[in-house]
Order: C-alpha cells, then sequence, then structure tokens
C-alpha cells in the first residue's frame, strides 16, 4: 500500500498547521508512505479550524458550517475511506453531532450523542468501518481508532445540510465504489446552550486498489456507464461497457447511501455492451448513483429522477 498527503492550507495560520501535523502524526501509519500491494491511501486535510457552536454558547451550527475540503487527482473509485477529526475539543462532547457529505451527496453520521458530559480537552479520533469498538457512549472520549457511532438516528441537520439523512447510517463504505474527487462538506451541530468546543482540523483518507496505476487506468478508459435519458422520467436505460470479462453487480443507491434496486448481478463480456432498464416510475424525485462493481473495475454515474 502506498499512502500520499494532501493539506489544503487555504486561510491556515502557522500555528494551526503545527498543530494539524503534530496530531496526524500521533496517529499510526497517518501520513508516513506505506510500500507494497495495490493499495494507494491518499489523505486529503482541512487546517480550517471549527469553533462549536459557531457563537458563543448559544446551541447550534459550528463555524464554519460546513468545513469543508477538496479531494481531487485521485484516479478511479474509492475501496475504502475513513475520517480523522484533528484535536477535537468540548465541555460535553454528547451535544455534538457530526455529518459528511460525499461530493455526490451521500452521506454517514460520523458521531452523534457520544461521550457523556465528560470534557475533552485535545482527542483526535480516526473513523473506520474496520474498526472494532464504537465510541463510547458515556465517555469518556480518548483519541484512538473507533467505528462512527450513532447514538440518536433521529437527529437532523440546519441547512445547508441536506434535508434528509438515512437514520442511524454511520457506514463510511456508503462511499465506496465512487469517485472521491470533488469538495467534501463536514457538518458539526451542537444542539444544547450553554458548552462549547473546537476541531483543530479534519481528514478524510482515500484508498483505492484493484490494481496497479497503469492497470487502473486503462481499466478506466476502457469501461464506461451512462444513463439515457438522463433525467428520467418514468425510466432510464443504464449502458455498461466492461473492459474485460467479468462478474458485475450493477445497483442504483439514493442519496443517503441506500440501495433501491438490483439492475443485474452476473457475468459481462469485455468490450461488450450491455442495457438495463430502470423503472423510475417508484422512486421520489431527486438524486441517485447507479454503482457497477466487478473484479476488474468500478464504475459509478449520477442519475436525477423528475417529475
Amino acid at each position: 500500500m502506498t499512502r500520499l498527503s494532501f493539506l489544503r492550507l487555504h486561510r491556515a495560520p502557522t500555528v494551526l498547521l503545527s498543530l494539524l501535523a503534530s496530531a496526524a502524526a500521533a496517529q499510526p501509519g497517518a501520513s508516513e508512505a506505506v510500500s507494497g500491494g495495490s493499495a494507494t491511501t491518499a489523505s486529503f486535510c482541512s487546517t480550517v479550524p471549527s469553533t462549536i457552536p459557531g457563537i458563543g454558547t448559544t446551541a447550534g451550527p459550528a463555524n464554519p458550517y460546513p468545513n469543508t475540503l477538496e479531494v481531487a487527482g485521485v484516479t478511479g473509485a474509492a475501496t475504502d475511506v475513513n475520517v480523522r477529526l484533528i484535536d477535537l475539543t468540548h465541555t460535553a462532547p454528547d451535544d455534538l453531532d457530526i455529518l459528511l457529505q460525499h461530493p455526490l451527496g451521500l452521506t454517514a453520521v460520523l458521531m452523534s450523542d457520544v461521550g457523556g458530559i465528560t470534557n475533552i480537552p485535545a482527542v483526535t479520533l480516526t473513523l473506520d468501518d474496520e474498526a472494532t469498538s464504537p465510541l463510547p457512549n458515556d465517555g469518556p472520549l480518548t483519541s484512538g481508532t473507533f467505528l462512527p457511532t450513532n447514538i440518536n438516528p433521529n437527529d437532523t441537520w440546519p441547512a445547508p445540510a441536506p434535508s434528509t439523512v438515512a437514520a442511524g447510517n454511520t457506514l463510511l463504505s456508503t462511499f465506496d465504489g465512487v469517485s472521491p474527487n470533488g469538495v467534501w462538506s463536514l457538518f458539526i451541530l451542537d444542539d444544547l446552550s450553554a458548552r462549547n468546543g473546537a476541531l483543530v482540523g479534519w481528514c478524510v483518507d482515500v484508498t483505492t486498489g484493484g490494481g496497479t496505476a497503469g492497470e487502473a487506468s486503462a481499466d478506466a478508459s476502457a469501461a464506461s456507464l451512462v444513463a439515457v435519458p438522463n433525467p428520467a422520467v418514468g425510466h432510464t436505460e443504464i449502458r455498461l461497457t466492461a473492459n474485460a470479462a467479468q462478474t458485475v453487480r450493477v445497483a442504483v443507491y439514493d442519496a443517503v447511501g441506500r440501495q433501491v434496486a438490483t439492475l443485474y448481478d452476473g457475468a459481462v463480456a469485455a468490450g461488450a455492451s450491455s442495457s438495463f432498464t430502470l423503472d423510475t416510475s417508484g422512486l421520489p424525485a431527486g438524486v441517485y448513483v447507479v454503482r457497477a462493481v466487478g473484479e476488474r473495475v468500478v464504475q459509478a454515474t449520477r442519475i436525477a429522477v423528475v417529475r
């Protein structure tokens, strides 16, 4: 595996960058290059601090809201996504609701109503679907690697956060199978008054794999996935051209990562074009993601369902 690290340095004072670098270095494997295997992990970080909540000690969103970072230059689809919250402080972390939004609009709750009311001076949390333990409900929060954890699945976030979030969805695998490039948004909400905190910075660690860099580029150029018509009214045709003979699964997901349809799961021939009809008459209007996942390639396309 090879790990690359990218820091988005806009509006970041020197002292803040030093804090972020120190906290990242404390996480094993957070910034060093690791060679071997065919997977590559690239880290994209924001050094823009968040004040929680944004105004005094009144309950509400952090400032900025959202805190954003850009992922760019990644070839192929993500096979694993982890998130790091750098030097998080809060006098009552149970008040925090933190939501991550992918550039395509997909979402996952990183943490909500965890950690109790024990003050946390500065912790760095790595959220990873492969971790062995959830964040503690009653605290205290300590630095380490944890499963994304949502104690209260009924939380909502004020605009411009998405108005609909899959209840209880904490799976970072929601972001697998699609390109990670674009602007990611971190929505931090403090839902009780009289308590406050801050976040020094945050990172998205994106892993891609499934072949050498050359093979990945060849796969991407030889395969395609398109929807016609798009936007879709009543139905749309999903057209897949495979780069090699393989077994491929084509599925459709809504904007919060819930699977709503499986269009195909079987063999395709190299260079052959396959078509699958998606009936959109029963789907609510909105944005959906179609993913084609095979042994040699992962492709995704976004469709809009209109009425």
